[in-house]
């Protein structure tokens, strides 16, 4: 089996997030007049605010953020608002997504065989399966599991936990996978043997993690 995350993954998160950010700084400056940089500031000081307080799925939830960075800063709690700066960021993030080289030959390849797939992340649903339809890869999956169906994020194994649950076969001769963090490489795995990938985009790779440099290269191990 093959287990996949999803974010800085099998795309670049960093590419998405950077020009969503700076769509929304656009609108701040322009409908309050608050220069870029301070906001940008500000909406990491929020987020910080909301992940601190919120250890669920809901801690992703862009549109806290923004009802969080109006109350902090003594703005009037105005849902519009926040519900636009919310639209416009993930309109923004969904325009630049673009799978990385090789994804798509590499499922299809995957599929082809035999082989089962899972697809395991963190982050609100809703928006996990909308960028799975933005990509047009959601069918590649036999599995897919949010941290938002389960009592813990991906750090706490659970959502791993939920997966194995759902799988017929209780135990897999062998399990790979592919993440770009250590959440992404579970400890508790029902296998004889399990591989860890890491995928392009992985910033800090432990010695016992394979590094993928391209999935073109990948795909000639499957």
């Amino acid at each position: 089996m093959v287990v996949f995350d999803l974010d800085n993954t099998l795309y670049s998160y960093d590419v998405c997030h950077k020009e969503a950010l700076k769509a929304v700084s656009d609108l701040a400056k322009s409908e309050f007049g608050i220069p870029p940089k301070r906001f940008l500031l500000e909406y990491e000081n929020s987020r910080s605010n909301v992940k601190s307080r919120v250890k669920s799925a809901s801690s992703h939830n862009r549109l806290l953020y923004f009802l969080e960075w109006m109350s902090q800063f003594e703005l009037k709690v105005n849902l519009d608002v926040a519900v636009t700066f919310n639209d416009v960021y993930w309109a923004a993030y969904f325009s630049q997504m673009k799978l990385s080289e090789g994804v798509v030959e590499l499922l299809r390849k995957i599929r082809h065989l035999g082989i089962p797939t899972a697809l395991v992340t963190d982050q609100v649903s809703e928006i996990q399966y909308r960028k799975l339809r933005v990509l047009k890869i959601e069918r590649y999956f036999d599995y897919i599991v949010t941290s938002e169906e389960c009592a813990g994020e991906k750090d706490s194994e659970e959502p791993f936990y939920l997966l194995f649950s759902r799988i017929r076969r209780k135990e897999f001769d062998c399990i790979w996978f592919i993440g770009d963090e250590i959440q992404d490489w579970p400890t508790n795995v029902p296998a004889t043997t399990k591989i860890f990938f890491a995928s392009p985009f992985a910033r800090k790779v432990p010695r016992d993690i394979r590094k993928i440099h391209s999935y073109n290269d990948f795909y000639k191990l499957i």
